[in-house]
């Protein structure tokens, strides 16, 4: 597969290659940038439903020229979602998967503004995407068998697993409900998971589990979360991210302590560095994020990160919480330096294993996240901070769009590619596709902090994954040389994506 395309017009890279042809495909047919990146995002959703779906959070981040738009399609919680409600059944904690782990989508309330926004045949692209994509199935890779082998271990009477499991043992063709799913997209647009035939058969299914839980005007009265961008200057270059709901301060943070030691002789090991990591979360847990609530606030936070961690070599590895987030993410760009990153979610793998009966639509289990946040946050109707995609990089001479997928490293992964672009001068695809290094976190079983890396080990503190790891982040990045006016896409060899360019 090919892990770098360099093109003159236009260039994809998405985590799976039959999204990519798909989207290469509908570039050729209508030389429309938007819409070759949303017909991918829809292939997505069939080729790694594990890891993504109509069911989730989806973020986007659309840069034509100097103006950015972004999409904040992260979902909220029902009428009956808070700490009170769930302590009356007996609950202590939000489970991991079933009813009480789903929220309110947010991902078709980004999809249709997307849509809207930049007049994509939706008809046209749904009908290419059933004839060309889902009539070949979905591919039972050695990835999603073992997900699905590892989820069969937590199903229980909350669940709704039945049709997809059904069809991950061979025993039916998947295909046929999200095909009518598909087509009643095309026909009355992603509001209808909101108002209309598909919201009531969402809301019913989830009702038949526990009526008490959801209201129908959770969904008839859905509102999209706030959208807005965060930037700050890093080495000389502008670093963009998605602000509201997105843990941008831990980003931010990183790449403060990078140029400190860079700045710094001698510079940070990286056994410090990964230190920081945890030592940022603990700040921000414990402040409850009131200490960087603008960027101008990160420079005081992360020296104080910084001072603590250059004082000694051999401190004992700080930790930070274990976090299960994981996502996709696609971007393209083309020659006119017009850049699209998509990212979609169901969280934990394949989400809260609650599906929609003969839908093919599997819910997130995204609520669990508020196990991570102060118990005050868990009130109806609130959001929780999930992913840092998408991030936008520009320098003298690039400009690109980053996202990964990977929990707990999110942050760490993209600080680390970007510092190896904007400060080591390193290529995209040659700072992607390098051994990659990340503070795991305390481990949920033996309680002991884990430095993983998938190259070389740099200390006695890193464990070696002994090749490349996905538990480290399958990144894609698209952009454009901003000298020769070239665009460039890179796809993570760590995962089963392909990069094309034209």
């Amino acid at each position: 597969m090919s892990n770098l395309a360099i093109g003159n017009f236009f260039c994809l890279a998405t985590p799976h290659y039959k999204s990519t042809l798909m989207g290469v495909n509908e570039y050729l047919n209508s030389h429309c940038l938007p819409s070759a990146a949303f017909q991918s995002a829809l292939s997505l959703t069939h080729n790694l439903p594990h890891l993504c779906g109509f069911g989730g959070d989806a973020i986007i981040m659309h840069k034509n020229g100097s103006q950015f738009r972004t999409y904040n399609g992260t979902g909220k919680t029902g009428t009956h979602q808070h700490a009170q409600s769930y302590h009356a059944k007996q609950l202590s904690s939000v489970p991991r998967r079933g009813v009480y782990s789903t929220m309110v989508y947010g991902c078709p309330a980004a999809y249709q503004r997307f849509v809207q926004d930049n007049d994509i045949n939706l008809e046209r692209l749904t009908d290419q995407l059933i004839v060309n994509d889902l009539r070949h199935g979905v591919v039972r890779s050695p990835a999603l068998m073992r997900t699905y082998e590892n989820a069969r271990r937590e199903i229980d009477p909350t669940c709704g697993f039945k049709q997809w499991g059904s069809f991950l043992e061979g025993n039916e063709r998947m295909s046929h409900g999200y095909e009518q799913t598909i087509r009643h997209l095309a026909r009355n647009g992603f509001q209808s998971f909101y108002k209309g035939d598909l919201a009531a058969q969402v809301h019913a299914s989830l009702s038949a589990a526990d009526p008490d839980l959801y209201e129908a005007r959770d969904f008839s009265d859905f509102t999209p979360n706030s959208s807005e961008s965060r930037r700050i200057s890093f080495m000389g270059s502008t670093i963009t991210a998605h602000g509201a709901n997105s843990p941008w301060q831990t980003l931010f943070l990183l790449l403060n302590i990078y140029e400190m030691s860079a700045r710094t002789s001698p510079r940070l090991l990286p056994g410090q560095l990964y230190s920081a990591a945890g030592l940022i979360d603990d700040v921000l847990a414990n402040n409850s994020l009131t200490a960087v609530q603008t960027e101008s606030m990160l420079g005081a936070v992360a020296r104080a990160i910084f001072d603590t961690v250059s004082a000694t070599i051999s401190a004992r590895p700080t930790g930070q919480p274990s976090r299960q987030a994981h996502t996709i993410v696609l971007a393209c760009a083309d020659a006119d330096g017009h850049l699209i990153s998509i990212t979609n979610s169901i969280f934990t793998p394949p989400g809260a294993l609650f599906e929609v009966k003969n839908t093919g639509i599997l819910l997130s289990n995204r609520c669990h996240a508020f196990n991570q946040a102060p118990p005050t946050q868990f009130k109806a109707r609130s959001a929780v901070s999930h992913t840092n995609n998408c991030v936008h990089v520009e320098t003298d001479e690039l400009e690109f769009l980053i996202g990964t997928s990977g929990g707990p490293v999110q942050s760490q992964t993209l600080a680390l590619i970007i510092n190896a672009v904007v400060t080591g001068g390193q290529t995209v695809h040659d700072a992607i596709q390098a051994p990659q290094y990340a503070n795991m976190g305390v481990h949920a079983k033996t309680q002991q902090v884990c430095y993983l890396c998938d190259g070389p080990t740099l200390d006695e503190r890193f464990q070696s994954a002994g090749e490349r790891s996905e538990k480290l982040g399958i990144v894609q990045a698209a952009g454009r040389n901003k000298r020769t006016g070239m665009p460039f896409a890179v796809a993570d060899c760590r995962g089963s994506g392909v990069a094309i360019g034209l």
